[in-house]
């Protein structure tokens, strides 16, 4: 199998043993494209670091083996997942100047591309 179909198969198997939907009430997102495992005390760096592969496919394999507790993790759909990092404060985005960008974004302001 290729290394690719292999890593799919994995967070597949992920996604399942983790409930296969996103556990946020109302959501009920269930397409594995759009579900990501949430660390819920934060500590994903632990695990692995940004872009290193390798090291998630290690994540993924201790998961599906159960030599990795799910006992911190859960399923969430990109958006809520974004949210849940918001509210916890491992993202920063002043309401104020998120109103004043959208705002003017509104009356056709927009940044020159």
């Amino acid at each position: 199998m290729a290394r690719w179909k292999a890593g799919l198969v994995l967070r597949l198997r992920v996604i399942a043993k983790l409930g296969g939907k996103c556990v946020v009430p109302g959501c009920g997102i269930t397409d594995p494209r759009l579900l990501q495992v949430n660390h819920r005390d934060g500590n994903g760096g632990r695990d692995f670091k940004r872009n290193d592969i390798e090291a998630a496919r290690q994540f993924y394999r201790a998961l599906v083996n159960g030599t990795r507790s799910t006992d911190d993790l859960d399923l969430r759909c990109a958006n809520h997942n974004l949210l849940y990092e918001y509210e916890r404060g491992a993202r920063f985005c002043d309401p104020d100047i998120a109103r004043q960008i959208l705002d003017g974004w509104d009356r056709g302001d927009r940044p020159e591309r």
